[in-house]
C-alpha cells in the first residue's frame, strides 16, 4: 500500500484500485483486527447476549 503520509496502521491493506469509476479498498481480513481488539468484541458480544436473553 502507498504512503498515506501519517503514521497510520496499513498493514491489512491488501490493494486498492476502482471499479465501476469508485474507489476501493481490499482489506486483508485476518489483518484488520488485533487478538486483543477480538477478545474485546466477543466479551462484548457476550454481554449484548446475555442483556438480551434477561429482557
Amino acid at each position: 500500500p502507498p504512503s498515506f503520509g501519517a503514521r497510520i496502521r496499513a498493514d491489512f491493506i491488501q490493494g486498492m484500485g476502482k471499479v465501476a469509476g469508485k474507489f476501493v479498498i481490499l482489506l486483508e481480513i485476518n489483518k484488520v483486527l488485533s487478538v486483543e481488539e477480538i477478545a474485546m468484541l466477543t466479551g462484548a458480544e457476550h454481554l449484548l447476549e446475555t442483556a438480551a436473553s434477561t429482557n
